[in-house]
């Protein structure tokens, strides 16, 4: 399997400078990328601009050759790049211009949009020219840029034929105040798996949208996942805190990108830096896939790449922590049904705390059981490690809804276990871990993450990524971030 990191980006002739060093910086925390792709109308800007940071090889649109070193014009046709990318670009064009697109392609860039999406999503018309390729080809994407001001983005549709899934996206200009930059990872050499969510094809005539039930939660706003009084909405990826297609992504707080998941800073983080320790050290690991949680009657589930990368991660982050800053590290996680994206809370704790985490766990089960008698009753069982057969049991079982700690001591044990399982219908308390956390660290005034102690400039946020990148730079699973 060939992954391949990407970000495209889209600039104008007066703010292609700017863009270009937004390309550096992005490529030095989120990278770095395989390759860049620059959405615009620039050719008599290009030759002119400084390039002065290593970056990967940035394909541009156009007709005419650069002179340029690390630009790569895409002129009518495929271009397949050193790692397999293949990238199409079509720009006006003679019938038989259309015959380059009979084989397969990863990305497709046309400037101007297909007449199919345009009727119903943008506020142009379309080129049946655009149509056509795509409908030859079915791109894994296809990206436009005829609208500068907006950025669409379609959820997945699906060819029937060949069962392929095609992603649209219109990328807005640099400086229009809406997405001008996307990065994403893709699998050059397999079909990408079907989407939970999708629409009809819109090339497919009078085909019926289907669509799965949708949920109504957000697993940061409110302290309760509340039992379903009717069918729920689903937050869908473009508009949820954690998946990289939110325009409004606080893409400043990332810290590490793997192949299927990252980690970022929290937002008004729990804990603070003590000792050694100059950053909060409270994070987030959560995978790029807008999954509710890790085991949705997925095959050979031990195995799988997604759960592994963040056991992987969670492991590196907790290895740091002691090493580094000889602290132990705590693990947050809710599986359940009805959250939006599923992502574990990461928490450094000094040694002769952790200790007492058990007393804090029983002190807020009790809080949960016996005050908040709306809640589901929690009870968590011990388990010793991952091996258990018990545990295995429940964690693999799609079936199976619970919130779970995972505490390590040192790098060299493998983490105890506190599960506590409940039905995905029952009411229960999403801060849950939080509190246990605040309690255990005698921080009751940061309980809440919304609140003026906790919350951070971002310029504050800017430097704790920095921070933690420094310290996590040689335990970094996705490799060092400059």
């Amino acid at each position: 399997m060939s992954k391949t990191k990407v970000l495209v980006t889209h600039a104008e002739e007066n703010n292609l400078s700017v863009v270009i060093e937004k390309i550096e910086k992005l490529n030095t925390k989120a990278g770095p990328f395989d390759c860049a792709i620059l959405l615009g109308n620039l050719a008599s800007e290009l030759n002119s601009i400084k390039i002065t940071a290593k970056l990967p090889p940035i394909f541009v649109p156009g007709n005419d050759d650069l002179k340029k070193e690390g630009l790569i014009t895409l002129k009518n046709g495929i271009y397949e790049s050193t790692n397999g990318l293949r990238i199409g670009y079509f720009t006006d064009g003679e019938e038989k211009e259309l015959s380059k697109f009979q084989d397969p392609i990863d990305i497709l860039i046309t400037h101007e949009c297909s007449v199919a999406i345009s009727e119903e999503h943008l506020k142009t018309s379309g080129n049946n020219q655009v149509d056509e390729i795509v409908k030859l080809c079915h791109p894994k994407y296809h990206f436009t840029y005829v609208d500068p001001s907006n950025f669409i983005e379609l959820e997945p549709f699906i060819w029937e034929e060949d069962k392929k899934v095609t992603r649209f996206i219109n990328l807005a200009a640099y400086g229009s105040k809406n997405k001008w930059a996307y990065a994403f990872n893709i699998d050059t050499d397999v079909v990408s798996p079907l989407p939970n969510e999708f629409i009809s094809n819109p090339y497919v005539p009078n085909r019926p949208t289907r669509k799965h039930p949708r949920e109504d939660v957000r697993s940061d706003e409110g302290s309760q996942l509340k039992k379903p009084t009717h069918e729920a909405k689903k937050v869908l990826p473009i508009s949820c805190h954690f998946c990289f297609t939110n325009p409004d992504i606080e893409d400043h707080m990332v810290i590490s990108i793997a192949n299927k998941s990252y980690i970022t800073t929290a937002k008004g983080p729990l804990s603070i830096p003590k000792g050694d320790l100059d950053f909060s050290g409270h994070c987030l690991i959560i995978p790029i896939e807008h999954v509710p949680k890790l085991n949705t009657g997925i095959k050979d589930f031990f195995q799988n790449e997604l759960r592994q990368e963040l056991l992987q991660y969670e492991n590196s982050i907790a290895k740091m922590n002691f090493k580094k800053f000889d602290m132990s590290t705590v693990i947050f996680e809710i599986h359940s049904d009805n959250m939006v994206h599923f992502h574990k809370q990461v928490v450094p704790i000094s040694n002769y705390l952790i200790v007492k985490f058990l007393g804090a766990l029983d002190r807020q089960v009790h809080i949960n059981n016996e005050k908040f008698v709306r809640n589901k009753n929690i009870e968590f069982e011990y388990f010793e490690s991952s091996e258990d057969p018990k545990y295995k049991e429940i964690v693999k079982d799609p079936k199976s809804n619970y919130m779970m700690f995972s505490i390590h001591d040192t790098p060299d044990m493998p983490p105890k276990i506190y599960l506590g399982k409940f039905d995905a219908n029952d009411r229960i308390d999403l801060q849950f871990g939080r509190r246990t956390l605040a309690f255990l660290l005698h921080l009751p005034n940061r309980v809440n993450w919304r609140s003026p102690t906790c919350l951070q400039t971002k310029e504050q946020e800017e430097t704790e990524v920095r921070k933690f990148q420094k310290a996590y730079r040689d335990y970094d699973i996705a490799g060092p971030t400059d």
